[in-house]
Formats: C-alpha cells, structure tokens, sequence
C-alpha cells in the first residue's frame, strides 16, 4: 500500500504555528515580490477568493474581511518541510518527497480499519512535533493515494472519512472517491479536463471507464498510465532514488525594474552562487552555462536575451562559473531596457566524481573543494551567503532594486536567532 501525506494549506499553515492568533482567521501568503496569492486559508478559499490572484485585484475584498497578507518566507517554509518529513520517517524508511509539502509513503498491506488508526496516528504525531495539520489517504496504487488524499478534503464530517484520512482498499470503498471531478485526477488539471468534460467525462469513474485505446491516443502512455493505476493495475513504484536532474536554474524577477548594469551582475552572481551550491549539495557538475535577462514579459514591448558558453570542464565551482557568466552578460546586455528578471541554467549535469579533465586543464585542486566544502558548511550553520563572493554585492544600508519585495514577510523563527519567536511573561 502507498500513502499519500499531504500538509493543509502549507503556507498559512506554517504562519499559524507561530501564530495561533490567526487560526480560524482568514490568511493569505504572496508569491514573488508580494504579486499573486499562492496560498490561501479555508476562509478565504470559502470567500471566493482564487488562487493565483493578483493582490491589487482583491486588496478591497481582502481588507472587508480583514484577511492576513504575508510575503512569502522560504526558509521558514523550508524549515517546517524538513520538519515534517523527518517526523514521518519515524513510520518507514520508504518515503518519496514528491514537493514541500507532499510525501509518498510505502507501508505494509493493512486492512481498512487498520490504515485509518494508522493515518490517525501519522496525523497526531506530526501536529504534535510541528503544529503541522495533514490529511492522509492510503490506497494500492500511487494514483489511487493521491486520490484518495483528494477525498479526504473534501469533507471531513463524512461518515467514511475519518478526520482527515481515507483508505481505498478495494473497488467497493473506491466508489465513493470516484465520484470526484475529473480535475481531481492526478495529472489531468484544467485544461485536460475541459477537453474532457466536453466529451461528456465529469467524474474518476467516467475517466476509468473510457476505452483503452481512446485514451493512449488522447493522453499518450501517461494517461493510460493514470487510468490503469485509478483501476487497481500498479503501474508507478516509488521514487526514493530519482534519477539525476539534467539541467538546472536558478532565477527571479527584480523587486522593481532594473536599468543599471552592476546591479544585474550583482543579481546574476547571486544566482550563480546559488546554482553551484545546489550543484555541490547534489554531488554535480555542469558543462554547459546560459544565462539570460528580461524586461517586463506584460508590457506591450517585451524583450529576451540569452546567450550560453561551453565551461572549460564540468565543475560546480562558483568561481569558475562567475568567470563566464560575466562574460555571457557584457555581451547579452542592452543600455537603456528596464529589466525584470534574470537568471542562469546549468546543463550537461553528471556526476562531479566522473569529471575528466582535458589535456589542457588541471583537475579541481584539493584545497579549492575543502574550501567550497568548508563554506557551504558555515552558511548551512550561520546563515545563507555569511560567506559569498565579493561580486554578490557587500552589505549596504539600503535593499539592491533586484532584491525581491517582502513586505509583509513573518520572521525566520526557526533559522534565525535573532528572529526567533519571544515569550515574555
């Protein structure tokens, strides 16, 4: 059997822990540079409020009901992930972190009594160690878990779901979550289900129900592969060991438009450094860098520029990388544009243990990764970027324009001490 472990509404979630003052208050937490709601409370959610709303369109509905903004706050949401998931290693060692705040769990084959009074138990040690609340849903297929997670939201006063859990063991209980729209399937979404509801398919089960052949040539084997698994055929294992990613990016829209030419190698150093780290941490190297800029993409005139160089061997030495993107960027920049974004990619990735030098290159010295080790150490104890490289920019009195807007931001509580939450008497 496979679990599904879910955190209610993860963002405001998070907020609350700290915050018991806006439990049962309606609160939302902005994306990027305070610009779109990307999580929201149930009071909220009941108040017709949608996700992905920009926050100028509903600041008025918002204050009527006097709704709680908050920035975006990634390290504490970081955080109280690594929190969570390590409070549900304590049940098995089989976990696949599907994102941040979503699990799959591997667990024996237990009858349906028996899954819920595990759930029930999964639900209160996590509130007990993080203040987190979770619903659980537990079925034989990945597919089936996830849709019975689905189920388990929707409304907790049912008879068959109990606070928050539900277990899909066989077809009898499976019908129950069948009924769901067909949104609700893992996968499908928006737009796959309007071509579907047109067709006349408004539910699970109707999507179960179409023939074989239809839907491998309407949704590839990747729909076939979901219909299979929501009709008891496991098609999915777990992922515990996913294969290593091919590319990666780092990148950001500026907290306001940026013409000066320093301030976007600050930020494109920025995500340099940010980049290789990630590199390092993951035991890899990139052969290949890009790196782009972008004025406002909702302006009438929008402009792109990118360019990418072959590095001189795969490496994630930050240094190295800083050397070319500088370079990338003196060629891709254009005097007189607004810029709103910027960013680097990395791909070609292997593994930094299978670097070959060529003929002309010395391999990375010893001494240099100790360093690089001795400082992704001292920002993962102190702080992110305590020790950075000089092109990052210095400490100023004042926030860089490309440095993201968080004006409604909560503290750190959990990874910075002097932002920790005080108790006073």
């Amino acid at each position: 059997m496979f679990a599904l472990v879910d955190c209610n509404n993860f963002y405001v979630s998070c907020e609350r822990v700290f915050n018991p003052k806006l439990n049962d208050k309606p609160v939302v937490v902005l994306s990027n540079n305070d610009g779109c709601i990307v999580a929201r409370s149930n009071e909220v959610k009941n108040a017709g409020i949608k996700m992905g709303q920009p926050l100028f369109k509903v600041r008025e509905e918002l204050a009527a009901m006097n709704c709680h903004i908050f920035s975006s706050n990634y390290s504490l949401y970081g955080d109280m992930s690594a929190r969570v998931m390590e409070t549900l290693s304590y049940f098995t060692p089989l976990i696949e972190y599907y994102s941040i705040d979503e699990v799959f769990l591997e667990i024996p084959d237990y009858s349906e009594s028996q899954l819920v009074d595990l759930g029930l138990e999964i639900k209160e040690r996590v509130m007990q160690h993080t203040g987190m609340p979770v619903c659980v849903g537990f079925g034989p297929t990945k597919t089936l878990a996830k849709l019975a997670n689905q189920y388990s939201k929707k409304d907790s006063r049912k008879d068959n779901i109990y606070g928050g859990v539900y277990a899909i063991t066989d077809e009898i209980n499976a019908t129950a979550a069948k009924q769901l729209d067909v949104e609700d399937i893992w996968g499908i979404g928006f737009k796959y289900g309007r071509y579907l509801r047109s067709m006349g398919v408004n539910t699970v089960e109707d999507y179960c129900k179409l023939d074989y052949q239809f839907v491998k040539s309407k949704f590839t084997i990747q729909g076939l592969t979901t219909q299979n698994e929501l009709n008891f055929r496991k098609c999915l294992e777990l992922e515990m060991y996913p294969d290593n990613q091919k590319n990666l990016i780092s990148s950001r829209s500026f907290g306001s438009v940026v013409t000066n030419k320093e301030e976007i190698r600050e930020a494109v150093a920025n995500h340099v450094a940010n980049a290789t780290r990630k590199l390092r941490s993951r035991g890899l190297a990139s052969s290949i860098l890009k790196v782009f800029i972008m004025t406002d993409r909702f302006k009438e005139e929008s402009f792109f520029f990118s360019a990418s160089s072959v590095l001189d061997q795969p490496t994630n030495n930050p240094v190295e990388v800083l050397k070319k993107a500088m370079l990338i960027l003196d060629y891709i920049y254009q005097p007189g544009k607004k810029y709103k974004k910027a960013g680097v990619m990395l791909f070609d990735l292997i593994e930094d243990k299978s670097v070959q030098p060529n003929f002309f290159d010395s391999p990375q010295s010893p001494k240099i990764t100790r360093l690089l080790q001795a400082v992704d150490k001292i920002n993962a104890s102190m702080r992110k970027n305590k020790v950075k490289l000089a092109r990052q920019g210095v400490i100023k009195p004042r926030e860089s324009d490309w440095m993201l807007k968080s004006q409604y931001r909560s503290n750190r509580f959990s990874t910075r001490w002097e932002e920790m939450l005080i108790i006073k008497e």
